[in-house]
């Protein structure tokens, strides 16, 4: 899963994700799209899927205006990381269907 380290890399999946229907298919929410970001372990500390701290990638990116501000944890349900396509990281339910990016490593 896709874990991002820029502005510049959030500007490049959010051209992704708005260019393709089809990414977002079949998902609960198709305004957003999973990242490899998430507070399961201790809620509050956002880690990535490697365990790093979110804070070390270079980019935390919190949504401040959707949804008046993220993260919210609302109902204690949400531990996951999303991007939304308005741009910004939101926190999600990780029972809900959605689309997600896969990050492969550059081939040398």
């Amino acid at each position: 899963m896709a874990i991002i380290n820029s502005k510049a890399e959030e500007a490049k999946l959010l051209d992704m994700m708005r260019k393709s229907e089809s990414l977002v298919r079949g998902s609960s929410n198709g305004e957003e799209a999973l990242l490899g970001i998430h507070d399961l372990y201790k809620e509050a500390d956002w880690v990535t899927i490697f365990g790093e701290p979110l804070a070390s990638t270079g980019y935390v990116g919190w949504s401040s205006t959707y949804w008046n501000g993220q993260p919210d944890n609302r109902d204690n349900r949400q531990h996951c990381g999303a991007l939304i396509n308005q741009g910004g990281i939101d926190d999600v339910n990780y029972n809900d269907k959605f689309a997600f990016f896969c990050e492969l490593p550059l081939a040398c």
